[in-house]
C-alpha cells in the first residue's frame, strides 16, 4: 500500500480515489493536482467532486480553503460517521469528513475582471 505521511500519526492511502473541490475556481485544478502529486497522490485517482455523488467511506476529498483567496488544500477522509463533521452541499452533506492533512499552498487565485 502506497501512503502519504501527514503531520499526524495517520497515513493516507494514495491508491484510493480523491475528489477535488475548487469552489468554482476551475483555473486552480492543475495547481491542486500538482500539489497533490507532489505529496504522493496519483493523478489517475483524482476526479472532480460532484454534488450528486459523495465519495465512499475510506476515500478522500481535497478542498481548497478558504474558498476565495485560497491558501491551503485540506484533505479529509470520507467516513460514514456524521459526527466526524458532515458538511458541504448536495450529497456531501450526507457523509462525514475527518480532516487528515493540510497542505500549505500558495495557489495563484485571481479574480476575473469584467470586460466592457
Amino acid at each position: 500500500m502506497a501512503s502519504v505521511s501527514s503531520s499526524s500519526s495517520s497515513s493516507i492511502d494514495s491508491n484510493k480515489t480523491i475528489y477535488l473541490i475548487v469552489h468554482g475556481q476551475r483555473h486552480l485544478i492543475d495547481q491542486v493536482k500538482y500539489k497533490l502529486t507532489s505529496k504522493g497522490f496519483k493523478t489517475e485517482k483524482m476526479q472532480m467532486a460532484s454534488l450528486d455523488h459523495a465519495g465512499n467511506t475510506g476515500e478522500y476529498v481535497a478542498m481548497i480553503w478558504p474558498p476565495t483567496n485560497s491558501k491551503d488544500i485540506v484533505i479529509s477522509e470520507v467516513t460514514d460517521d456524521l459526527e466526524d463533521g458532515a458538511s458541504g452541499m448536495g450529497a456531501w452533506a450526507t457523509v462525514g469528513q475527518k480532516s487528515t492533512l493540510k497542505i500549505r499552498s500558495r495557489l495563484i487565485s485571481f479574480t476575473r475582471q469584467r470586460t466592457r
